[in-house]
């Protein structure tokens, strides 16, 4: 009840707070993948050491679409769930569950990958 939540752009927000966690539920799949180095190595400089991230993406390797969801176009680019725990692990990053939360199908669905992991050590930047 004391925790304090910020939202923020994942693609600007910056803080020189260390946080507990942090939250990408969904969210990074809709970003281009070559920035995601930058973004998980930056969410890592924003945790303290033995905090934790809770992340999406996506479940399979295939280039990047568009999909409409809701009467809305969206998005979709992901590394692959091996490419995201292996830029994870650059990043100082020890997945504690990593998962698939449904596998890919022949058809639309891509799947869609779960990893919780624990920051263990602070290392540089890999932008």
């Amino acid at each position: 009840p004391q925790g304090m939540w910020v939202a923020g752009r994942i693609e600007d927000f910056q803080s020189t707070k260390q946080f507990d966690g942090i939250l990408c539920w969904d969210a990074l799949f809709h970003i281009e993948r070559t920035r995601h180095p930058e973004l998980l190595a930056a969410m890592a400089s924003m945790l303290r050491v033995g905090g934790r991230l809770m992340i999406t993406v996506g479940g399979s390797d295939h280039p990047a679409f568009t999909d409409t969801m809701f009467g809305e176009e969206f998005f979709y680019d992901s590394n692959t769930p091996e490419k995201t725990l292996s830029l994870l692990d650059q990043s100082g990053f020890k997945p504690l569950i990593a998962e698939f939360m449904n596998e890919p199908t022949s058809g639309r669905d891509k799947g869609r990958y779960a990893i919780v992991a624990q920051l263990t050590t602070r290392l540089a930047s890999i932008g």
